[in-house]
């Protein structure tokens, strides 16, 4: 699993000196962090040094073409920071961030140089390694059709990037997941009540009260499915929502007296049930009722 992906750039020094110097502090801004314009500002060679962190940015960008490509990530979403001993590392933003880890890359090193006339960074990127928990392996192997829709819709998302071997780690990763979800699930369900209230870590909330004390409809994305529907429920009494409203969209199981009995559990937890598939006017009209649609993220 040591797969690399190398980006290489080389920029003119001069060319940086009159971008710097026809451009507006806000355009600066825009392409350099205040930390390497300051950095840059405060040793030697400014423009050599501004031209390196240019190259470097390039060369980052060269390791996603095609997101580059879609302007889904730009210059600015990587900055040249140094460490305490003055080596160069790259900070990714938020945006960056979730790119690298669609590819499974880890981090990004960076190596800068320059002459009097030019300057080149070096840019290497490197997929983590993922090892997936024993009961996860065990869960994966021990549910082949799981197994086999778990690894379909992955491939789906990750096949361009990542290798098979990679995708089947992912798998393991989250059948490991599920589990300790389950068990806190049921952990959570010997809570007594007054116990459960206070567990939902509910973002937002207040909007969600007033949009529904005004006779909107709310939707509410609510956490994986191991845990949500008893915590959910235990919710409904900080949102001060009455659970007839409630409304909760989710796949339906393919075993018919599976779903029968989670249908049974789902309205003795005050949930009314709407299929995944159901259209979107079945939607829009429980939201112009003043009804909650409740989407768990871990089913779409």
């Amino acid at each position: 699993m040591n797969r690399f992906s190398c980006g290489v750039d080389q920029v003119e020094i001069l060319r940086i000196k009159h971008l710097v110097e026809s451009s507006s502090a806000e355009a600066l801004r825009s392409i350099f962090s205040n930390q390497e314009i300051e950095y840059s500002d405060t040793r030697g060679n400014r423009f050599g040094r501004l031209a390196a962190r240019f190259a470097a940015k390039e060369a980052c960008l060269k390791l996603f073409p095609l997101e580059t490509a879609s302007g889904s990530i730009e210059l600015r979403d990587f900055s040249v920071h140094n460490s305490m001993y003055g080596s160069p590392l790259i900070v990714l933003s938020p945006r960056a961030r979730s790119v690298a880890d669609l590819y499974g890359f880890a981090d990004i090193s960076i190596s800068l140089s320059h002459t009097k006339t030019h300057a080149i960074a070096i840019a290497i990127a490197c997929v983590r390694f993922i090892q997936a928990p024993l009961i996860g392996k065990l869960i994966f192997w021990l549910f082949p059709k799981r197994r086999n829709l778990l690894l379909a819709r992955l491939e789906r998302v990750y096949s361009s990037n990542l290798t098979n071997t990679e995708i089947k780690y992912i798998a393991q990763s989250h059948c490991a997941s599920l589990f300790h979800a389950t068990l806190a699930s049921l952990r959570f369900r010997l809570k007594k009540d007054i116990y459960r209230v206070c567990c939902p870590n509910i973002l937002n909330a207040q909007s969600v009260k007033e949009a529904f004390a005004q006779g909107n409809g709310v939707i509410i994305f609510a956490g994986s499915y191991a845990n949500f529907v008893p915590i959910f429920a235990s919710s409904l009494v900080q949102l001060a929502i009455s659970k007839d409203s409630v409304y909760y969209l989710r796949i339906q199981p393919s075993v018919s007296w599976f779903d029968r009995y989670f249908s049974k559990y789902h309205l003795k937890c005050g949930l009314r049930i709407r299929p995944q598939y159901c259209s979107y006017d079945s939607v829009i009209e429980c939201l112009q009722a003043g009804s909650v649609v409740v989407l768990s993220y871990k089913d779409f």
